[in-house]
């Protein structure tokens, strides 16, 4: 397992953002310099707090932590190391870590003190910048270590920082053997800073970042890599143990790791023994730090028990782990531990259980990869030096332009101060006479929609008293047609003019109901209700059913078994069925089926009335749903059409916010549509 960056040792996963609280105090350390004269003793307590803290000692640490902050004014520049070193701890989350990220950078606000105090400065870019990474934010992470080191700090020593937080996110991208190469830079620079460390921080710089390297080369496949530098670090650990450099409990964690890290490598080589071993002795170390470590402890033992057949041994180590992860939750020793318990269930011959462990596994790791996904496709070098680059041309730019500001700057505000002069009372003259054109224009063009509208009630108001009116003498002159046929000594062509008269009248007095139920071009807001169309077509196929009988023809509908209920005007859809339906009765020969179908889309419900009838001419399809179309046609049988019927479905369709046209049929006729969207109608399943 990579090792944890701090003293808390909860979280088994490499966190390489934050490095250790030993670079953290190094650097506030060298801030105290250009600080004001109390920093140098809240220097001293931080340090004194950052030793109980690496001593295990969490509550003493946190409580000397609330007095510290009591004691610091705001506008000192402390006040932004301690925010860093408290962002900087493992025990807080990352939310409340970029909290106080944001809450050191608060501080430097006011931009001079940014160039007052640019170690601090500084250490506010790299915590912000190690907040974002634990958050996931990894581009935004990199544009602040970007920002961070453009800053040079005079005679300061280089402690790696930069490096092994750049090296975190090669890690987490899986570039382990980029990511090994930055650690070993920082492993370097620490080295050459150490003097400004205590021997136990020292230690456990070096020791994790020696770890941490192999673990990259481990990751990369580099095993004789890794080992080479997992032995470095068994000495580093045998060394301070001899000389007492480190508390007992520090150097138990470093072991704890290390061993477990060398188990990994065992049983990658197959060397399953050596793997056991090194795994036991890694449990063996128990203390409350290491303890929280152990689950990956005991995924790599069960790992090692079911390859060399140890089933009982394998089940124990994979409950052990499971138990450790319930207390510590962690997504990437989750995944883990998923993979190891499938392969489990499959070599016990639990193969459906396995299944579903190999499922959870899978869909785990897809989603900790699209939470990192931003990560993968950074592209961190290229990231940086573009950072930089822009960062040089904006400050090029920035020169230039206040160069040209400085020189121009007079000319121009006098210029301009004179142009907008002119151009505001010019605007305001423009204005106000556009305002007054417009009022008018308005007013005129109400008055106009008003006698519009006058005009067009008028209109409907006269077609209405002719229409009625012309119905009593249309019915009239139909009705002394009949009493003079009934006379049996007419001759043929008497008998036959009269019927031509009685044929005349009644299709006159046809054309005028169909004009009165059009409602004469009203559009105005219908009366709705909730109605089942699936009923109502199957009321009209019924009704109509008789009139087909007429010409032997037949009327086929399926009705769906559930209602589908939609806000309609019950009488006007009708009306369109009845249309559509005699239409398709009136154009198709003897013996012919029409056929209803009713669909129910994803946000429309679909009627569709289809028969194979005589079609629609292609001179005439544009012309049929206008009021008295020229493109009107007798029927099969020689019906009469009146041109109204097509223009008031449309009319009625439309004002109920649907769509109706048509299509022609492949072997003849036509499919007619009508849809009604689903914010009129509704499904309801009852």
């Amino acid at each position: 397992m990579p090792l944890p960056f701090s003293v808390d040792l909860r979280k088994p996963c490499i966190t390489v953002y934050t490095l250790l609280f030993s670079i953290t105090i190094l650097v506030a350390s060298s801030c105290s310099k250009q600080a004001t004269p109390s920093s140098s003793l809240y220097d001293k307590q931080l340090k004194s707090i950052d030793s109980l803290m690496i001593n295990g000692k969490h509550k003493e640490a946190y409580a000397a932590l609330d007095k510290l902050r009591a004691m610091i004014s705001g506008k000192d520049p402390f006040i932004a190391t301690y925010y860093c070193y408290i962002s900087s701890h493992d025990h807080v989350s990352p939310d409340h870590g970029n909290i106080y990220a944001d809450s050191a950078l608060a501080y430097f606000k006011e931009s001079s003190r940014m160039d007052r105090y640019p170690r601090e400065y500084r250490q506010a870019l790299l915590t912000k910048g190690d907040a974002c990474a634990k958050n996931y934010k990894y581009i935004l992470a990199v544009a602040y270590y970007a920002h961070a080191k453009k800053i040079k700090l005079a005679g300061e020593c280089d402690n790696g920082d930069l490096a092994v937080k750049l090296a975190g996110i090669y890690y987490d991208q899986g570039n382990y053997r980029i990511a090994a190469r930055l650690f070993l830079e920082s492993y370097e620079r620490v080295l050459a800073c150490s003097e400004m460390l205590s021997p136990e921080k020292k230690f456990i710089t070096l020791q994790g970042t020696l770890n941490n390297m192999a673990y990259s080369y481990e990751r990369a496949g580099l095993q004789d890599s890794a080992l080479y530098y997992y032995k470095k670090d068994v000495r580093l650990i045998n060394s301070t143990k001899k000389h007492h450099l480190a508390a007992q409990r520090n150097i138990d964690a470093a072991e704890a790791v290390v061993f477990d890290n060398l188990g990994g490598i065992m049983i990658e080589k197959n060397q399953l023994d050596s793997a056991i071993s090194y795994l036991n002795r890694s449990l063996a170390l128990s203390n409350e730090e290491t303890d929280p470590t152990k689950v990956t402890t005991y995924i790599k033992l069960a790992h090692a028990y079911i390859l060399s057949g140890d089933i009982a041994k394998a089940k124990s180590a994979l409950e052990n782990g499971n138990a450790l992860l319930n207390l510590y939750p962690e997504k990437d020793y989750r995944i883990r531990w998923l993979k190891v318990k499938a392969d489990y269930l499959f070599k016990t011959g639990v193969l459906a259980e396995a299944f579903k462990v190999q499922e959870r596994h899978m869909n785990l790791k897809d989603s900790l990869a699209n939470a990192r996904s931003d990560l993968y496709r950074l592209d961190v070098s290229r990231e940086l030096n573009s950072l930089q680059e822009q960062a040089r041309l904006t400050d090029l730019e920035q020169k230039a332009r206040y160069r040209k500001m400085y020189l121009a700057g007079i000319i121009i505000v006098s210029v301009l101060s004179a142009a907008i002069i002119l151009l505001i009372v010019r605007n305001l003259r423009r204005t106000q006479a556009a305002k007054n054109a417009a009022t008018l224009y308005n007013k005129q063009l109400q008055q106009a929609l008003s006698e519009l509208e006058r005009v067009n009630q008028n209109y409907i108001r006269i077609m209405r008293v002719m229409a009625h009116d012309l119905r009593n003498p249309l019915g009239g002159i139909s009705g002394l047609a009949q009493v003079l046929l009934d006379d049996d000594e007419l001759n043929d062509d008497s008998r036959h003019m009269l019927n031509l008269i009685e044929t005349t009248s009644i299709h006159s007095l046809e054309m005028i109901n169909e004009l009165l139920k059009s409602d004469l071009g009203d559009n105005g807001p219908l009366e709705k209700g909730s109605v089942d169309i699936n009923t109502l077509l199957f009321e009209s196929v019924e009704l109509l059913q008789f009139k087909a009988n007429e010409k032997n023809q037949r009327i086929t509908y399926n009705a769906l078994p559930e209602p589908v209920m939609v806000q309609l005007n019950y009488e006007k859809i009708w009306r369109v069925f009845n249309n559509l339906l005699v239409n398709a009765l009136k154009f198709s020969n003897d013996n012919e089926t029409i056929e209803v179908i009713l669909q129910q889309r994803k946000d429309h419900v679909l009627i569709t009335v289809s028969d194979r009838g005589i079609g629609i001419p292609e001179k005439s399809r544009e012309a049929i749903f206008e009021m008295f179309t020229p493109a009107k046609r007798v029927g099969t049988k020689g019906e009469q059409p009146f041109g109204l019927g097509l223009s008031i479905s449309r009319n009625i369709v439309e004002r109920h916010h649907g769509k109706i046209w048509f299509e022609h049929r492949h072997g003849g006729g036509t499919n007619f549509f009508v849809s009604l969207p689903f914010d009129v109608a509704s499904t309801l399943n009852v």
